[in-house]
């Protein structure tokens, strides 16, 4: 995290004064929620966020597990966030939640289940 607004999360820049991301200087086209949750992750780069935690903070509304607004976000942000770069830099965390991580060895961070 650098000062005056700008997070630094490995190839990725989030602005949130001007409302920018860039990831390796490419600006990323993203709409007014994508940047919040992209923002969000950002803040909690390398640890699990619960889609619940991603609804209140980003959605401002009560969970409801039906909904499918969180995950229509999360592709449209995974698409401008990883597309057409060498690695992925947010991942999905099967039953658990999301994480956004610097670099291309994120099997480190998964969460163990048990055996």
């Amino acid at each position: 995290l650098l000062g005056r607004g700008v997070t630094i999360v490995g190839e990725l820049r989030v602005d949130r004064l001007t409302r920018r991301a860039h990831r390796a200087g490419v600006p990323l086209d993203l709409r007014f929620r994508e940047f919040a949750l992209l923002e969000h992750l950002a803040c909690r780069a390398g640890h699990l966020v619960t889609r619940e935690e991603l609804i209140a903070a980003v959605l401002g509304r009560p969970f409801d597990p039906g909904t499918n607004v969180l995950t229509v976000h999360l592709s449209r942000l995974r698409q401008a966030l990883d597309h057409g770069f060498a690695f992925p830099m947010l991942w999905t965390e099967r039953g658990h939640g999301y994480r956004l991580v610097a670099g291309p060895d994120a099997t480190r961070y998964r969460v163990k289940r048990p055996t």
